[in-house]
């Protein structure tokens, strides 16, 4: 089992606004709710994340792309808004969702993970997922 703690923050999807920044836009899709995620597949983008930005529109988000499937671990350093991390396994289903997850200064911040293998992490505004009913076992679509 793979572990690695990834000093980042997790995206957001929907349709709407473009996606600016590390990787080119993918839309992703649970159920009827759709948004446009930036990427982040590189180990530079996965460290890097969301950190320092002041917001993360309502419509825009970032998918973290792993190349193996494995236990990682995501911390919220370098935050300044709340997220809701959504946990995808490699077969596409949503393995988890961390609500409403705080931000973390400079300082010492806990890692978060869904205490099991994944292959991508969402990354979208907090309460995102309760907004649109998304729960654990959902299937996800990355187009």
């Amino acid at each position: 089992m793979k572990r690695a703690l990834i000093p980042a923050i997790f995206g957001t999807l929907l349709i709407a606004a473009p996606c600016r920044g590390q990787g080119a836009p993918a839309q992703v899709c649970i159920r009827d709710t759709c948004v446009t995620c930036e990427i982040a597949s590189s180990p530079e983008d996965r460290a890097r994340g969301l950190m320092y930005r002041e917001r993360l529109d309502p419509d825009s988000g970032m998918l973290f792309v792993f190349e193996q499937s494995g236990a990682y671990g995501f911390w919220m350093k370098n935050m300044r808004f709340p997220l809701d991390m959504i946990w995808i396994t490699s077969d596409l289903q949503i393995a988890a969702i961390s609500e409403n997850v705080p931000a973390c200064g400079e300082g010492d911040c806990p890692s978060i993970g869904p205490g099991t293998d994944i292959r991508y992490v969402l990354e979208v505004e907090a309460g995102f997922a309760k907004k649109h009913a998304i729960a654990a076992r959902d299937i996800v679509t990355i187009r």
